[in-house]
């Protein structure tokens, strides 16, 4: 017969901590239990990049890792990528407390918990019992690794006959391979064997599982609560409730009950998505930008980071930006860090980058911030003019961001082009809204905001937001002569700055011309004559002045 030694002596095994005190004393203890084969990671990193590259037996991993992926994302990971087989065996070790790492660690079934110290003795007698399971269950489990499912089952049967004292190992495993497949009856039927010798609570909730998919919702519902009554942080439970919810077209207790399992267990990326989706859909920016915020922040070591997460955010974020408050300020802060990131992490995607500049256009203005959200906004037109063939989906989402930014003659002249594309119902009704914002009083009356904006930059001296302000206020052809003779006024001002060199004197001067003739003859008894006489008086004065 092998022994527990010479069965640890023939495993491929992995043990991952970022300190190496803890790690050399772990590597140690398996020496002396047998362990020949072990291999060392000393972060997430280091630890991925050797489970993609070899098959590991054993998988033992600290749960904090410093800086990167820590244990639980490791685990998720292995799994996501089916690197880590049903016969292996995954221990996470850890020292915190902190209910949310517990909790997080469990949902996703490593096959041990240990917490720290650990002696030789507790990992002796957990590896051992393991190990036996394994190996009694290792016909089945190398089924399910060769995704022979239905064999799986059938040899999980016959194991329950011969091996009655593993039952319940056997049914989890098997439970999820009825559901798999469709039969609910069968898995309902398992999960009962389990139930009638002992309660448990992942029994209970498979059975909820198939009795909502056979339509009986309202069963399903009940025997959730009652599983919650008995183990009131089992996250999996909110979840389900949450999806039945949500079937029954009762939104608002579906997020409540996710907000309830994200409470209990915050790490989960794809939870933290899920809820994000489901307030941005109720329209609770609050829950939606936090919940895509902690997506993002949980994403970036994960592989579920996520392109929509980031972009969510940001349009999340933008109704609250418009409540001027500290909070709300921060939340624009931190968007506009993701933002910058997913430019950086995705910088050979141009969809990704077209998508994430529309989105720095939008959050830069509501911000109050001009200048930034105009040149986001001409790098993403410059863009989508050198798309060969635009789709019209990207055309939409440019003159939706334009009319946000209150660029809405550069919208509306590229909303005439669409109109003359081949448009699906949906695209032509987003066209028709758009056009049906840009009537001539509406432009007019943004054409007068984005002046009074250009009066407050140049009151305060920036002289340079005030030029951009202007110079939007006078794209409109409704705009007023008032407002041509403030981007003409804020361009000799600029001129008369200290530090205006050579050639940016000259690019003005150009610049004031077209504005003079736009404005063509004033009468004397026009309020406006005499402004614009100064300012004439004022440009061939420059004119003539050498530069300095």
């Amino acid at each position: 017969m092998t022994t527990a030694a010479q069965q640890l002596g023939q495993k491929q095994i992995l043990v991952i901590d970022d300190m190496v005190e803890s790690r050399s004393a772990i590597k140690r203890m398996l020496v002396q239990l047998g362990g020949e084969k072990i291999d060392t990671a000393t972060d997430g990193d280091d630890a991925m990049a050797k489970i993609q590259a070899k098959d590991y037996d054993l998988v033992i991993s600290d749960y904090n890792l410093g800086k990167g992926k820590d244990g639980q994302q490791i685990l998720e990971e292995a799994r996501y990528t089916k690197r880590l087989k049903a016969t292996s065996i995954f221990i996470m070790v850890t020292g915190e407390n902190a209910s949310d790492m517990v909790m997080g660690a469990l949902e996703y079934e490593p096959d041990a918990y240990l917490t720290k110290p650990i002696t030789p003795q507790i990992l002796a007698q957990r590896l051992k019992r393991i190990i036996n399971t394994k190996n009694i269950m290792q016909e089945m489990l190398q089924a399910i690794d060769g995704d022979r499912t239905m064999k799986a089952i059938e040899l999980g049967n016959k194991l329950i006959e011969r091996q009655p004292q593993f039952m319940p190992a056997i049914i989890r495993h098997i439970g999820p391979l009825y559901i798999l497949h469709k039969e609910y009856n069968n898995a309902i039927r398992v999960y009962s064997m389990v139930l009638n010798d002992h309660y448990r609570s992942w029994a209970r909730l498979g059975q909820a599982i198939c009795m909502h998919r056979l339509g009986d919702s309202l069963s399903a519902l009940a025997l959730l609560k009652e599983t919650l009554r008995r183990q009131p942080r089992y996250v999996q439970c909110y979840d389900w409730m949450a999806r039945i919810y949500l079937s029954m077209e009762d939104r608002q207790k579906a997020q409540q009950l996710l907000e309830q399992a994200v409470s209990i267990s915050p790490k989960a990326v794809l939870r933290q998505r899920e809820l994000g989706q489901l307030a941005m859909q109720n329209e609770d920016w609050e829950v939606a930008a936090n919940a895509f915020d902690q997506a993002v922040r949980l994403g970036r070591n994960s592989c579920h980071k996520n392109i929509d997460a980031y972009l969510n955010l940001a349009d999340c974020a933008h109704p609250l930006l418009m409540d001027d408050s500290v909070a709300h300020r921060r939340l624009g802060q931190k968007v506009q860090r993701a933002l910058a990131e997913l430019q950086t992490d995705f910088n050979n995607k141009s969809a990704i980058q077209y998508a994430g500049l529309l989105a720095e256009a939008r959050i830069c203005h509501a911000m109050k911030q001009p200048e930034k959200s105009n040149h986001a906004l001409n790098m993403a037109e410059l863009m989508f003019k050198e798309m060969e063939a635009a789709p019209v989906e990207d055309a939409l989402s440019l003159t939706s961001t334009m009319i946000q930014c209150g660029q809405h003659v550069k919208a509306n002249d590229l909303l005439r082009t669409i109109d003359g594309m081949q448009l699906t119902p949906a695209q032509r009704q987003r066209m028709e809204e758009q056009m049906s914002l840009l009537d001539e009083a509406e432009i007019r009356q943004n054409s007068d905001r984005i002046n009074a904006e250009g009066i407050g930059f140049y009151e305060r001296g920036e002289l340079e937001s005030a030029r951009q302000s202007f110079d939007m206020a006078c794209a409109y052809p409704e705009a007023g002569i008032s407002v041509i003779l403030n981007a003409i006024q804020v361009r000799v001002s600029m001129i008369k700055q200290p530090g205006c060199s050579s050639e940016q004197r000259q690019q003005l001067l150009r610049e004031c011309r077209p504005l003079f003739k736009r404005i063509g003859m004033l009468g004397e008894n026009d309020d406006r004559y005499q402004r614009l006489e100064t300012l004439k008086a004022n440009f061939t004065r420059l004119l003539q002045e050498p530069a300095t």
